[in-house]
């Protein structure tokens, strides 16, 4: 990614989140991975705090959003598409959660 590049995925709201996009031809996959812990910074993780996240994930130029899911948790979110991002909320990542998009 070039510096003046934005970002395929933003993703905001409490706690700390790894974030990772996975691109194939008919899909993208966002893994949002929760490492917020009262220890993060000290050893291995002692508790995991639930946290919500607000995504917004840039579709592929040519490509459309067709059906987004939840896969580890395997709900169906409300979703938005916006030009070519696709905005969501990922009400809890326990400790994985796996944004699916369809494209066609």
């Amino acid at each position: 990614m070039a510096l003046n590049e934005e970002p395929v995925a933003e993703v905001k709201g409490p706690g700390v989140i790894d974030v990772t996009v996975w691109r194939q031809e008919h899909s993208m996959t966002v893994h949002l991975v929760n490492m917020t812990n009262p220890m993060m910074m000290k050893g291995p993780f002692r508790e995991l705090i639930p946290v919500t996240a607000q995504v917004s994930i840039k579709i592929p130029q040519g490509a459309k959003a067709d059906t987004v899911n939840l896969l580890v948790s395997g709900q169906k979110p409300s979703f938005e598409i916006m030009e070519d991002n696709v905005t969501l909320t990922v009400p809890q990542i326990f400790d994985h959660e796996i944004i699916g998009i369809d494209l066609t």
